[in-house]
């Protein structure tokens, strides 16, 4: 669902308090990540890997994935990310308020 993972939008997607802990696990073993940010910290997947994950979970629960869109639109603090979150949840009342 996230271009970029952080903490903040991994806790926020997953619901859950622990994804700084899961986010240096991945980290750590480089699995198929990319570092954009060491601070933070804020990683990427690889696109071929993400666009994998992305289609399998498409195939798998389609429903879930608009479910976790709109997890991931609440937590984005970037707007125009927040809005294609909105739209891939088909929550069309929400993209337009971040819109607005």
């Amino acid at each position: 669902m996230l271009s970029e993972l952080s903490p903040v939008s991994c806790n926020a997607v997953m619901q859950r308090a622990d994804s700084h802990r899961i986010l240096d696990e991945l980290y750590r073993r480089n699995l198929f990540i990319t570092v954009v940010d060491e601070s933070t910290p804020v990683l990427r997947f690889h696109d071929l890997f993400r666009d994998f994950l992305q289609g399998e979970l498409e195939r798998r629960s389609p429903q879930l994935v608009r479910t976790l869109h709109a997890q991931a639109a609440q937590g984005e603090p970037v707007s125009p990310r927040a809005v294609v979150h909105w739209l891939r949840a088909e929550r069309w009342d929400e993209a337009a308020a971040a819109i607005a």
